[in-house]
């Protein structure tokens, strides 16, 4: 990804952050899909999958007003977090949440994981959710306070935002704030 790419993403997580009035980084995205957002969350399990009634994580478009959200339950807490958020970088990058672009999207259009060609659209997501969950100003000034002779625990920065450890390790990679 550019640092352009990256520089865009950010500032669209930090809009939507803004004008959801989301401050700081101990929020429910769960609220912020059902309250703020108003769309749904639907929890599955392998055991759904395997039934064959869910794919896998993706975000849907259900009417012309709303999206849901489908997550596997089973997750950590914490992944489940980022995966939520990772649906709504879809949502707002890729289907036009909130702009024209949501009217051209088909009712019952998803976006899911994807591999190969796709990445690029995953990896867009992956940002999306990490400058939405750890926007940068206030996850350098954690990393800071987190930081002793240079050596940063990366286990209380994820704990201060509620993500995973790796979240916290590809968000300061991609700032460049370690290698």
């Amino acid at each position: 990804m550019t640092a352009s790419r990256r520089k865009e993403i950010g500032q669209l997580a930090e809009y939507v952050r803004e004008k959801l009035d989301i401050q700081g980084y101990d929020f429910d995205t769960v609220d912020v899909v059902h309250n703020k957002l108003h769309g749904k969350i639907k929890f599955f399990s392998f055991h759904d999958v395997l039934k064959g009634d869910f794919k896998e994580e993706e975000v849907v478009k259900v009417s012309d007003e709303s999206f849901e959200i489908r997550i596997d339950k089973n997750n950590h807490e914490n992944r489940r977090k980022f995966s939520i958020a990772h649906e709504l970088g879809h949502l707002f990058l890729h289907m036009g949440f909130g702009r024209d672009e949501w009217e051209k999207t088909k009712i019952g259009h998803s976006y899911q994981r994807r591999t190969g060609h796709y990445a690029a659209v995953e990896e867009d997501a992956n940002e999306f959710a990490a400058a939405f969950l750890m926007p940068e100003a206030e996850f350098r000034k954690v990393v800071s306070e987190a930081s002793e002779d240079g050596r940063c625990s990366i286990k209380t920065v994820a704990d201060k935002f509620a993500v995973s450890e790796d979240a916290v390790f590809y968000r300061g990679r991609n700032l460049q704030l370690w290698s």
